[in-house]
């Protein structure tokens, strides 16, 4: 898993893309509300 700063996180999330972050058990997905369809998207194709 590649770390980034914090600004490109965020760059990334106000592009409309989602990015992955760890957790204490499983990595999670998240994105910005405006966008969370992407996440059903990613979802359905998996």
């Amino acid at each position: 898993m590649n770390l980034v700063d914090c600004k490109s996180a965020l760059k990334t999330l106000k592009s409309g893309l989602p990015i992955i972050f760890p957790t204490d058990t499983l990595p999670a997905i998240g994105c910005l509300p405006k966008f969370s369809n992407i996440i059903y998207e990613f979802k359905k194709k998996g």
